[in-house]
């Protein structure tokens, strides 16, 4: 490329993307230059114009090439203004050598205008993305609850007049395992993944800014837009509906588990635990109790169900190991096949029950490890996802199974309902079971 014409190109490149450049400024100075990239190469733009220039110049230009020998393996190319030949071995030399003397003959100082003028970029060089880095970022409810994460990535198109070409969109590179396992990304992405994703917006101004910036360049709207991202990605508004809430960390692709009266007992009970269970159910009431309340004229389990499903597991155990372990020589491996205990993961006061989800994380966590993503300030960005979990976090665990302590409890709130439900001076709170565990009842609270 001659000196003149390298020149001219970079001056229209500057000329052409002046107003974008502008706006990448905006956010340097507000995010930091260190915490924003764009995908802007000059010199790509450059080689990308100088070619489409030389495609151009064939308009004006009556150039050719054919065959030259019979078994084709050869090509003579024929410029008429110059009224040379010249033979080549393929097709595509012949093209290049067409399109790079007709640039020469063609264009020079004095018409170098009327082809840059005429001449549209190509649509992946008009386009430009800038990324901005989080490096760490708390997210909070109106609840106060809140957690952090690390390395979420924006993504922001504009065009070369420094308006926005399509509505950002984020990315998180880093993962805690709990958060990886909850398909936790951010409450404003449906879930976790290896690609840039479009956030629900919800009714927040950050919205109605990006949809102004669609047909606007300004500068100032743009800092605005700067100020609104970066308070967007620390929220999480739960009036919004966000798409992962806060709470849902721990569940781990799971269901969670509440006090139900629907069940199926032919479902549950086998000739392999219809005599154990009944027998449990005799210990548990003799050496337990059941936390029972009175609400809307009818008596209720009176406390969280996690807590009642937590106890009367370890009742179940320890009778177990007491008295039927040694009689029938079973095992907890028996007792997970006939489902008298099953699998569970307790999170925020509540019960879940692992799915498929779970199963299907495990699985994308060995995928995904150290998948390249993309590229910021020259270094490749890769997925990191910690192996380690915290004890406190390890919460999942095994418990009996949901549907047996339904059977119990809805069994026993029939009985008080059924022999109690029209006393109206009970209190709000009673308590069923041994009295071991609490020496005298309080006003209103029975016993069976």
């Amino acid at each position: 490329m001659e000196e003149w014409l390298e020149k001219n190109l970079k001056e229209d490149i500057k000329r052409y993307f002046k107003q974008a450049l502008d706006v990448i400024d905006v956010f340097k100075d507000y995010f930091g230059e260190e915490y924003v990239d764009t995908d802007f190469d000059e010199e790509v733009v450059k080689t990308d114009l100088y070619e489409a220039i030389k495609d151009n110049c064939l308009v004006h230009y009556n150039a050719y090439y054919e065959f030259e020998t019979p078994d084709r393996t050869s090509f003579k190319v024929k410029l008429p203004t110059i009224g040379t030949i010249k033979t080549l071995q393929t097709g595509d030399e012949c093209r290049e050598y067409i399109r790079t003397h007709t640039l020469l003959n063609i264009i020079n100082k004095d018409n170098y205008s009327e082809f840059i003028t005429l001449l549209p970029f190509s649509a992946h060089t008009n386009i430009i993305n800038i990324k901005v880095h989080f490096p760490k970022v708390t997210i909070t409810n109106e609840n106060n609850k809140s957690t952090d994460i690390k390395h979420l990535y924006a993504n922001i198109s504009i065009n070369n007049e420094g308006k926005l070409h399509d509505y950002f969109s984020l990315l998180r590179t880093h993962y805690t395992l709990e958060h990886f396992l909850s398909d936790y990304a951010h409450s404003h992405l449906p879930g976790i993944s290896r690609h840039f994703q479009s956030p629900c917006l919800g009714t927040g101004p950050i919205g109605d800014t990006q949809a102004k910036l669609t047909c606007d360049n300004n500068l100032d709207l743009w800092g605005l837009f700067c100020y609104e991202l970066s308070k967007y990605v620390t929220v999480e508004s739960l009036a919004g509906g966000p798409y992962r809430r806060l709470e849902s960390i721990g569940q781990r692709g799971s269901t969670e588990i509440l006090l139900s009266t629907k069940f199926n007992l032919s479902s549950l009970f086998s000739h392999h635990t219809s005599s154990l269970l009944t027998e449990f159910f005799k210990y548990f009431i003799q050496n337990s109790y059941i936390k029972i309340s009175f609400h809307n004229n009818n008596y209720v389990l009176g406390e969280p169900y996690y807590q009642f499903l937590i106890r009367f597991t370890k009742y179940f155990i320890k009778w177990f190991d007491l008295y039927e372990k040694p009689k029938n020589n079973m095992t907890y491996w028996d007792l997970l096949h006939y489902n008298v205990l099953s699998h569970y993961v307790v999170s925020n006061n509540k019960v879940f029950l692992k799915n498929d989800n779970y199963t299907s994380n495990i699985a994308k966590l060995e995928e995904w490890q150290g998948t390249s993503l993309f590229t910021f300030k020259g270094k490749e960005i890769r997925l990191e996802i910690d192996s380690n979990m915290d004890k406190e976090s390890n919460n999942e665990c095994t418990l009996i199974n949901s549907l047996i302590a339904n059977i119990f409890i809805t069994k026993i709130l029939e009985i008080f309902n059924y022999k109690y439900g029209n006393n109206k001076e009970n209190s709000s709170e009673c308590t069923a079971g041994s009295t071991s565990e609490k020496d005298t009842p309080g006003k209103g609270c029975m016993y069976l």
